[in-house]
């Protein structure tokens, strides 16, 4: 059955955003959640939910730190 769950996204640690989301068994959704950020880091995104399978409640993705321009 659909339950509700908390949805996390924070980056280097701090906290970006939290929703609540409700998705029903193998229902895949997207989520667009814009923020500010002018350094690289490490993004982290969580779902607060019990399930069988703990390891995927959890992702991460890298931003790279912006490039300089190189002039000769």
């Amino acid at each position: 059955s659909d339950k509700p769950f908390s949805f996390t996204m924070d980056l280097d640690g701090k906290t970006l955003a939290t929703k609540s989301v409700t998705l029903g068994p193998n229902v895949r959704r997207s989520m667009v959640l814009p923020f500010s950020h002018q350094g690289g880091g490490v993004v982290r995104a969580r779902l607060d939910l019990a399930d069988d399978l703990a390891a995927d409640n959890v992702a991460y993705a890298v931003i790279p730190p912006p490039r300089r321009d190189v002039r000769p």
